[in-house]
């Protein structure tokens, strides 16, 4: 692979299309580890790798709360009021947390952006935003050249050019300009840049590095992004919401806010851990004249007020009673809610259940005992039932039992749980990796929906014969303690979810050495070597099927991550809300919102 890309942690679900995978029954040249019919030493059973797995099928769950038919001339107006429960790392627009892509999605523009955005909510389509057009690539697919509209500018009234793309950039990649949870979450959809890793490791040491190699304005309206080798997916990366435009020389606001850019609103207030707004910008409409794509019926709103530190159970009670529109994050409503929401005559039409693209997994800490061994992450995957923890989190309605790295629609045929719940198995291999009784750390998420899901795993666990302590970190702080080396952690529950519709999403930061979320710290070169073969191929259903075939065979043979649930976003509306519109890639779309009764 050119580059390591991805998803992010999120608390809304949030993640990008995908396409069907037609999966081939053999793939060629996958050959992970042991051969066809050996036994583990572990006792666990025959290894199954790509070519010789069953295949069980899929569970479905109905898309129950399907979106509302488009109101194309929708009322103009009004504050739409939103909340979380827990904050993020920060609001600088660098954050890969799902709440923080969803506002900058809303607000800022860059060169390019997703249709999924807007237009289209199942969609992973990219189009030109600031660009005039898609990019113009070489033959040999290593200088991406990209010209921009005419006539833009940016809140002052500057004109916005070349130089400015060069230094938004740099500001995204430069690990300095970071959030609290460390790392330059952007980077690795940019590391095919060439030069970047070098000019990151300066940057990251304080030394003077220079411009950003790879990126370069050519006059005031053309930049050239030069890469050290192909990579197709660029476009993807280019329409991140971090990758927005903003004045060469200007600096982050009051409250971690970042600096002015191009787009239909901004931020007024930035109060971390308590409040955030947004209001509408002035000079949009002239954007708009000179060719920035907008809707009719999109950016209705006058503004956007979150709220920070709303418990989710107090969020489902103000949803209901209109005093609040709707939630940032996932959870809203979880568990049993979910059943009563359902039930409930008087939200009908404001109960929505959306496929997520989104993986729930136990990361395992495979850089010290006890998940160091096989045996005992074997155990993990054993150990889970699944079955129970998807009724636990709200049944079919919220998701599904799940057991494989890809999400429903990119797994093709493979078994959606390659392992199955065995509890008699996982203590077996809890004794044969030698960690009975011994303590392992239990991260997860402080909202009440994470720590429900949590409770049920840690009984699960206990049952294998591992001595569970349960650590509840605020949403905030958790990337930042996962990829602290000296964190004393064993297994966390997170979310995935994917940004663009490849299994590259997933494999690139989850399992290839170095990911920017493989926080456990497993790394296979020959695993990489196999990721990079077949994401090398032209796109086809062979590709796809030899990507997937190989998502079964690394948690087979290696079981370095326990995938345990593919979440649906679920959602409960005010009656207020017009055009309500969620999608993988960016979240609520604020953008298509409109509210009765404003003005």
């Amino acid at each position: 692979m050119s580059a390591v890309r991805g998803g992010r942690y999120v608390d809304g679900g949030t993640g990008g299309g995908r396409r069907l995978v037609l999966a081939l029954a053999v793939v060629v040249g996958l050959a992970l580890a042991a051969g066809c019919g050996e036994s583990p030493a572990d006792g666990g059973g025959a290894v199954l790798t790509a070519s010789t797995v069953e295949v069980e099928p899929t569970a479905a769950a109905g898309d129950a709360g399907s979106f509302p038919p488009l109101q194309e001339r929708p009322p103009r107006g009004g504050v739409l009021r939103v909340a979380l429960a827990d904050d993020i790392d920060c609001w600088s627009g660098l954050s890969w947390y799902g709440a923080s892509w969803t506002v900058f999605g809303f607000a800022a523009r860059g060169l390019y952006g997703h249709l999924d955005a807007t237009d289209a909510p199942t969609g992973a389509a990219v189009r030109p935003e600031l660009a005039e057009d898609m990019p113009l690539v070489s033959e040999d697919g290593l200088t991406w050249t990209v010209r921009l509209r005419e006539g833009l500018r940016f809140p002052d009234g500057s004109a916005v050019d070349a130089d400015d793309v060069v230094a938004s950039f740099e500001r995204l990649l430069d690990p300095a300009a970071q959030c609290a949870s460390g790392g330059a979450p952007a980077s690795g959809y940019y590391a095919g840049l060439t030069g970047y890793p070098e000019w990151a490791a300066a940057r990251a040491a304080g030394e003077d590095a220079g411009p950003l190699p790879g990126v370069r304005a050519v006059d005031a309206a053309t930049v050239e992004f030069a890469l050290g080798t192909p990579d197709p997916d660029l476009a993807y990366a280019l329409a991140m919401p971090w990758a927005f435009i903003h004045p060469a020389d200007a600096a982050g606001g009051e409250g971690g806010a970042p600096p002015p850019f191009v787009g239909p609103y901004r931020l007024v207030e930035v109060a971390p851990g308590a409040r955030i707004a947004l209001e509408r910008e002035p000079g949009w409409a002239a954007n708009v004249a000179a060719g920035m794509p907008e809707a009719p019926w999109q950016n209705a709103l006058d503004g956007v007020e979150l709220e920070i530190g709303v418990a989710e159970g107090l969020q489902v009670a103000r949803i209901a009673a209109g005093t609040l529109d709707a939630s940032l994050g996932a959870g809203v409503p979880h568990g049993a809610q979910v059943q009563r929401a359902e039930a409930d005559p008087a939200l009908a039409g404001r109960l929505f259940s959306t496929p997520a693209a989104t993986i729930l997994f136990a990361a395992l800490r495979a850089d010290r005992p006890p998940f160091d061994r096989l045996e005992a992450r074997r155990a993990v995957a054993h150990a889970v039932d699944r079955a129970a923890l998807a009724r636990r989190a709200g049944g079919p309605f919220a998701g599904l039992a799940w057991g494989q790295l890809l999400p429903p629609g990119l797994v093709g045929d493979q078994p959606s749980e390659p392992y199955g719940f065995d509890p008699a198995r996982a203590r077996a291999l809890v004794r044969a990796a030698g960690a009975h009784g011994t303590p392992v750390v239990l991260v997860h998420g402080a909202a009440a929906s994470e720590a429900e899901i949590a409770r049920v795993v840690a009984r699960d666990l206990a049952a294998a014969g591992l001595s569970v302590r349960q650590r509840a970190v605020p949403g905030h702080l958790i990337a930042g303690v996962l990829r602290d080396p000296a964190a004393t952690w064993h297994i966390a529950l997170l979310p995935w979810t994917g940004n663009y519709p490849d299994a590259t999403a997933w494999f690139g930061p989850l399992l290839t050495c170095g990911g920017g979320a493989d926080v456990g710290g497993w790394c296979d070169p020959d695993f990489d070597r196999h990721v990079a073969e077949a994401a090398a191929l032209p796109p086809s259903p062979e590709r796809d099927a030899q990507l997937a075939a190989l998502a079964t065979a690394v948690l087979v043979d290696h079981a370095p991550l326990v995938p345990l649930l593919a979440p649906r976003h679920v959602a409960l509306v005010s009656a207020r809300v017009v055009n309500y519109r969620w999608g993988p890639v960016l979240g609520l779309h604020l953008g298509d919102l409109a509210v009765r009764g404003a003005g």
